[in-house]
């Protein structure tokens, strides 16, 4: 994983696992409203390269989130009123870090459909990344597997209450949310180093 990279990826995990209930049923909303923002953003900045507004990126694009992520509450107040109460203003944070996402990438304005396809590509990454984060969180901090549903979350009960160990429920704290995507994002940096450190030897080899 690239230094710039995994950068991007602390301050989202930061920026949005932390604020989030640790329930698998709003990490199923998170990445939806965070793909919704990468796909719609990316057009949108595709037609500012298009008519050579640059200069006006950012404003432009500071604009264009507002009025994407209020449409994207309106619509989930529709579907799940209790959802969106839960939620409150942190619905508006997946907008935000999917910005800082396609900072990474510069956009391909040749072709709108290989912007997109590689946009999606990374944002697949963080997303599967975020669900495994929101899904040992849940398991282990309430001893369910939530889903979202019209009258909030449904709840797959893995642990009674009686079975659950009460020192789970650090998991499901901002601090246990903290620590648990330093944990992860480590793993995957020293793996990541380690097979990149095998590559070069078996090479000299």
């Amino acid at each position: 994983m690239k230094q710039n990279t995994l950068s991007v990826y602390l301050m989202a995990s930061l920026s949005m696992l932390v604020p989030f209930p640790g329930r698998f049923a709003y990490g199923i909303v998170l990445v939806i409203a965070m793909y919704a923002s990468m796909i719609f953003m990316t057009l949108f900045q595709n037609l500012i390269y298009k008519f050579s507004l640059e200069s006006l990126l950012s404003a432009l694009t500071a604009v264009f989130l507002i009025t994407e992520s209020v449409f994207f509450k309106q619509l989930l107040i529709m579907y799940s009123p209790v959802m969106a109460l839960t939620l409150g203003f942190v619905i508006y944070i997946p907008a935000v870090a999917s910005f800082f996402v396609m900072r990474l990438y510069r956009p391909n304005v040749s072709s709108i459909v290989a912007d997109l396809s590689q946009n999606i590509r990374y944002c697949g990454g963080f997303s599967l990344f975020s669900l495994c984060i929101f899904l040992f969180r849940d398991i282990f901090g309430y001893g369910t597997i939530s889903f979202p549903s019209r009258t909030g979350i449904v709840q797959l009960v893995i642990f009674s209450s009686a079975e659950k160990v009460h020192a789970g429920t650090f998991w499901a704290s901002m601090p246990g949310a903290v620590l648990l995507c330093g944990l992860v994002l480590y793993i995957i940096s020293y793996a990541d180093q380690s097979m990149k450190i095998a590559g070069a030897v078996s090479d000299v080899k």
